[in-house]
């Protein structure tokens, strides 16, 4: 009914590759579920109408995002939330050349929610301690070894570090579970432990399978596209991150993902657009701005600057005066005010002579106010700085910076 398709002849026992047909090609998530659907084994197809029903909701949203873009969210029947969000700077908002730890992305990552039909389930529901040693001796106590207890069990070794542990109570999971059964959470675990082990190859062919199992869901994209990330393949990590992104704007992991991606492949303002639509009433909308500035005023590359730029970085930062103490404050403009030093040094200029003179954070743009401008950052960090010797250090650093004068 999506698209034609010889089904009478050529595709009577099987369907169209991506390769013949564009709208698969196109729409992974809805080539997985109609693999899925039309499985030849049944314990390998959807187990009922109301999980089928789950998944071709999720991948509808995606289509239609990606369509108008337009963010579809949806909450899942399958996955947590993420636990955190990773590849966040909140000084900066974001080193955008750097990958995350995959450690930092295991335990980010969403979980599997509890099968409800499992005979712990009420149990699990009471253990809640984040500290693995504790959450450990608790499911000790568990009324019966049931699949999510061992589950539940593995996931706590995976946050110890204890993967070969966790994988022995996986492959236990595993030699237990049926024909129907929800088998695809032993891949998620089995991805995180391999995370922790930093494999990231490893851990995709584990969240490969769960995307294939649940092609509607957000999760095994979102944790694809970081193992993409950190295999060095930026144009995959980009479309998963974008998928994940512009049909649900609660994964701000994403969005700090796809800029990073899109700044690696030389798109800094569609990297910059992406983090201006982090929303404000994200915990992490104020870091979003900051990197925003990051990235547009991109100090590794002043002959790709604009003055236009420069501009709309130090407004990011103008505008979050108020929201950001001095010290933050400070090392967001550093970073600005050295990409428009640069710039000048390559050779640029600023406004043409007889045009209103820009103002980049209060100063103009010629090297001796910039120099002013950069020492007052310098001053300021070495007030708040840590230790005497860092303070020595940027002392030193706005004394360097300073322009020369006769006093």
């Amino acid at each position: 009914m999506t698209f034609p398709f010889d089904y009478l002849r050529t595709y009577r026992a099987s369907l169209p590759t991506a390769a013949d047909e564009p709208l698969l090609a196109k729409y992974e998530s809805y080539h997985r579920f109609l693999l899925r659907a039309t499985a030849a084994g049944a314990a390998d197809r959807f187990a009922s109408a109301d999980e089928m029903r789950e998944q071709l909701t999720g991948v509808l949203r995606e289509v239609l995002a990606a369509e108008d873009g337009m963010p579809r969210p949806g909450s899942s029947t399958e996955f947590t939330t993420e636990l955190a969000s990773f590849g966040i700077d909140p000084a900066l908002g974001t080193e955008h050349a750097s990958a995350p730890a995959l450690t930092t992305v295991a335990a980010a990552l969403p979980l599997p929610k509890i099968d409800p039909d499992d005979p712990a389930a009420a149990f699990l529901a009471t253990v809640t301690s984040p500290d693995p040693a504790r959450v450990a001796d608790e499911l000790s106590h568990a009324p019966r070894s049931s699949p999510e207890v061992r589950l539940r069990m593995a996931r706590s070794h995976i946050r110890a570090g204890d993967t070969a542990a966790a994988r022995r109570l996986l492959d236990g999971v595993a030699a237990l579970t049926a024909d129907g059964d929800r088998t695809w959470p032993v891949a998620w675990y089995r991805g995180l432990a391999a995370l922790t082990d930093g494999d990231p190859v490893g851990a995709a062919a584990h969240f490969d399978h769960v995307y294939s199992a649940v092609p509607g869901e957000a999760a095994p994209k979102l944790a694809l596209a970081a193992c993409a990330e950190a295999s060095g393949d930026p144009a995959q990590a980009t479309r998963l991150y974008r998928s994940v992104w512009r049909t649900d704007f609660a994964y701000v992991s994403a969005a700090f993902g796809l800029a990073r991606s899109l700044s690696e492949a030389g798109d800094r303002h569609t990297a910059y657009d992406v983090l201006c639509a982090v929303p404000e009433t994200s915990s992490h909308h104020v870091a979003a701005r900051l990197a925003a500035a990051a990235v547009r005023a991109d100090a590794s590359a002043p002959d790709r600057l604009t003055e236009a730029d420069l501009l709309a970085a130090g407004a990011e930062i103008s505008a979050l005066d108020g929201e950001i103490d001095p010290q933050r404050r400070a090392l967001a403009a550093e970073r600005v005010l050295g990409a428009a030093l640069a710039w000048l040094r390559a050779g640029h200029t600023g406004a043409a002579a007889g045009t209103a003179e820009p103002r980049l954070l209060g100063a103009r743009l010629t090297e001796p106010d910039l120099r002013v401008a950069l020492e007052g950052c310098y001053r300021t960090l070495a007030r708040h700085a840590p230790t005497s010797s860092d303070r020595i250090t940027l002392v030193d650093k706005a004394n360097r910076i300073r322009p020369a004068t006769w006093m």
